[in-house]
């Protein structure tokens, strides 16, 4: 529900989107490419929620996103651009809710506008796992075929989740699509959705022997930590929100998509 007094969702900044929305409660990052105050030059996002204060650094040398558009402005030509090594990571260690996700009865979601470059290779929109059963944390991903995956590990050397979305929410290539995932372990049967767009289905999000301990690697985006799975050549992230312990619903995330769409144009 729009908050009284905010008028109309005529603004487009993401972050405003969200609070007009009422969902900023939970809410620990939120990047906006296109905002002056998330992106104003340089090698790093800084977060505009207040949950994530380290912001996201670029990588290295070869390994930095390539901004485009012009700073601050707020339309689909602002956005990073990766070429299947590039990636950011939260410069500090973890936050405490990063390292809750993997966790038993961790309640999280996010949020992001991303346009695939190409198909062919898993590709993480975030992480924290890297890709190895034997490691502790969460990777969000596009499987080799474009639908949404989530792996949670627990260590164990066996995956203690790992639910890829049907074919109905596969990705298209080259084109600005709404994605987004929530995970109530708790609740197991449908606890785990997923949204594509105007579409979104339901999965059981209980995790085998969830782990209580730090995830393996600092956080990273456009990669699932230690730089594994990388987003693929021609991909472009414009936005990331998440959320922690309180999350939007299905409706919500609806009605965040249908106030950000203009923007990109869909």
């Amino acid at each position: 529900m729009i908050r009284p007094g905010m008028g109309a969702l005529r603004r487009r900044r993401i972050i405003d989107m969200i609070r007009q929305l009422g969902l900023d409660s939970g809410l620990r990052l939120c990047l906006d490419v296109g905002d002056a105050n998330c992106y104003n030059g340089g090698s790093a996002l800084a977060d505009l929620s207040g949950g994530s204060p380290a912001g996201f650094s670029f990588g290295g040398g070869a390994a930095a996103p390539t901004f485009n558009g012009t700073v601050g402005g707020l339309s689909s030509a602002e956005y990073l651009q990766f070429d299947g090594g590039d990636y950011l990571t939260y410069a500090a260690a973890n936050a405490a809710w990063m390292d809750a996700l993997h966790v038993d009865g961790a309640l999280w979601a996010a949020a992001a506008w991303l346009s695939p470059g190409s198909s062919g290779s898993n590709q993480a929109l975030f992480g924290t796992a890297s890709n190895l059963n034997s490691n502790i944390g969460v990777e969000v991903f596009l499987s080799v075929g474009l639908r949404p995956q989530v792996a949670i590990r627990n260590g164990s050397g066996t995956v203690g989740l790992s639910v890829v979305a049907s074919a109905a929410l596969t990705a298209t290539v080259t084109a600005w699509q709404f994605f987004g995932v929530s995970v109530d372990e708790a609740t197991g049967a449908d606890g785990l959705r997923f949204r594509l767009n105007a579409q979104s289905e339901t999965a059981n999000a209980t995790v085998s022997s969830p782990s209580d301990t730090a995830a393996s690697f600092t956080m990273q985006i456009g990669a699932g930590g230690n730089n594994a799975h990388p987003l693929l050549a021609g991909a472009k992230l414009a936005a990331l929100a998440m959320w922690q312990n309180s999350v939007p619903s299905s409706s919500e995330f609806l009605a965040l998509m249908a106030a950000s769409r203009s923007r990109f144009g869909i």
